[in-house]
């Protein structure tokens, strides 16, 4: 069997195709980005957790914080209603 210099350099050129793609599959970020939520000992402003002005307790930037950081002020950090709230089961 005889393999020409035109089939081999096709080979080769398929080859590097299929490892660049993989490499590019394999280096892909998620859909979602890394966010901060700020906690504070008592709600402060909309307490949405998205800066220190607008921080959340800390049980509710436990519960909402699925992808990203929780940043905690200093202070006690009590457990929600009748101390009956529970750390989300995905943590």
């Amino acid at each position: 069997m005889k393999i020409s210099f035109k089939s081999t350099i096709n080979i080769f050129t398929l080859i590097a195709l299929l490892t660049s793609l993989l490499g590019s599959a394999l280096s892909v970020t998620p859909a979602y980005a890394a966010v901060i939520s700020y906690a504070k000992p008592a709600a402060t402003g909309t307490g949405d957790c998205l800066s220190w002005a607008n921080a959340c307790t800390l049980q509710t930037a436990l519960t909402e914080a699925i992808f990203g950081e929780v940043w905690v002020a200093a202070g006690t950090h009590k457990p929600g209603a009748a101390r009956r709230a529970r750390l989300p089961s995905n943590l």
